[in-house]
């Protein structure tokens, strides 16, 4: 079995990180993985190996995925391409399939979109010849390493206040503060020059903030998991961006995406959790059943769930609970076969007259009345 080159680039390391596992895990021993951060180190690679496949991102700075592209059609390379992009632009679209591209996928990248067309492409390999590029141009000056610690800091922080700023990101995240949590995230960031953490501290003291917060919101180990290969992978981006601006600016983002998330997760589960109470309250209503009663069956705190309530159904528990059995009594009484002291025992009422008074803060008027206006007989 051959074992084709395969070139990634992309300015960001978590991609091509991301796309060098997602190969090695659904493409075993097939493929010879290389790596470039931007169009400069990809169009150096590409003159020294013999690349079958090229996945670039298509804007990088120096020189851009299109502009590798045109070199590769210059140079009469026999790999493919497929390019990558945050953005669905139909002009760039249209440049790279006039050049011939492979595809063009929008990141973050569907796991198994890339892998179908990979193993399209890999029938179309067999039996080419592959060749490094001549490179005719001037070879660029070396560039030196941007420095990890690159945020100007007027005065660091302690270790204790730089890890109180992550603790105060994580409440804000708790509350689904996007706005704390970024304001958190600027001082921990602003307050850290490389004198108290050094890089790895750092990125320790991250790593154990975004665990932290997966142990105290049970919900956000689903979001986080999700977002395992794509942009808003928080973990790979601590382990791998190469400068501080880079790391807080894809923080930033990728934690107001999760709080966003998080609010519509937990706006589902309140609804379902109303739902649930409704339910249980229209099946139980003549029991009398109490709010504390009701939050246990749901396993919330008796003041969470009358919040929630009425907060999404406009009404107290208590207020509904009494339109229920009201309700319930009208279609009693329009049924014609139970008396009125009947009635309100069948609707979870003791006392006839607590059942008159309540009936007639529901509809405006006694049963008896009720009963008659819609021609209903009351035995």
């Amino acid at each position: 079995m051959i074992n084709y080159h395969v070139v990634l680039a992309d300015d960001d390391v978590s991609i091509t990180k991301g796309l060098c596992d997602i190969l090695k895990t659904h493409f075993p021993d097939r493929f010879i993985l290389h790596c470039a951060s931007s169009g400069v180190e990809l169009r150096a690679l590409l003159c020294r190996v013999p690349a079958a496949l090229v996945i670039t991102d298509i804007k990088m700075p120096g020189l851009t995925g299109l502009d590798c592209l045109r070199f590769i059609r210059e140079q009469r390379l026999a790999c493919e391409v497929i390019l990558l992009s945050g953005y669905d632009d139909y002009a760039l679209i249209r440049q790279a399939f006039r050049l011939n591209v492979a595809d063009y996928m929008l990141k973050p990248v569907h796991i198994e979109s890339l892998v179908r067309l990979v193993s399209e492409l890999l029938p179309r390999l067999e039996g080419r010849v592959f060749a490094p590029a001549r490179d005719d141009s001037p070879q660029p000056l070396a560039v030196q390493a941007a420095p990890y610690f690159d945020i100007p800091v007027a005065e660091p922080l302690s270790e204790d206040a730089l890890c109180e700023a992550l603790e105060r990101f994580v409440r804000a995240v708790q509350r689904m503060d996007a706005d704390a949590a970024d304001k958190a995230l600027l001082d921990f960031f602003t307050g850290n020059d490389g004198s108290v953490l050094d890089e790895q501290a750092t990125k320790n003291m991250l790593i154990r903030h975004v665990y932290l917060l997966m142990e105290r919101i049970p919900a956000m180990i689903h979001i986080i998991a999700e977002n395992k290969l794509t942009h808003y992978d928080a973990v790979s981006s601590i382990k791998n961006l190469p400068t501080l601006s880079q790391l807080h600016k894809r923080l930033s983002d990728t934690f107001r995406h999760n709080v966003g998330m998080l609010q519509q997760n937990t706006e589902k589960r309140d609804q379902h959790l109303v739902a649930q109470a409704k339910a249980y309250i229209a099946e139980h209503y003549m029991e009398n059943p109490s709010l504390e009663d009701v939050a246990g069956m749901l396993h919330i705190t008796p003041g969470y769930f009358s919040t929630l309530f009425r907060q999404l159904s406009g009404v107290t528990f208590r207020e509904y609970l009494r339109k229920e059995r009201i309700e319930q009594a009208q279609r009693l009484i329009l049924e014609g076969s139970c008396r009125l002291y009947e009635i309100a025992e069948r609707v979870g009422y003791q006392n006839t007259s607590h059942f008159n008074r309540a009936f007639k803060a529901v509809t405006g008027v006694t049963p008896s009345i009720w009963a008659v206006h819609h021609k209903a007989r009351i035995r």
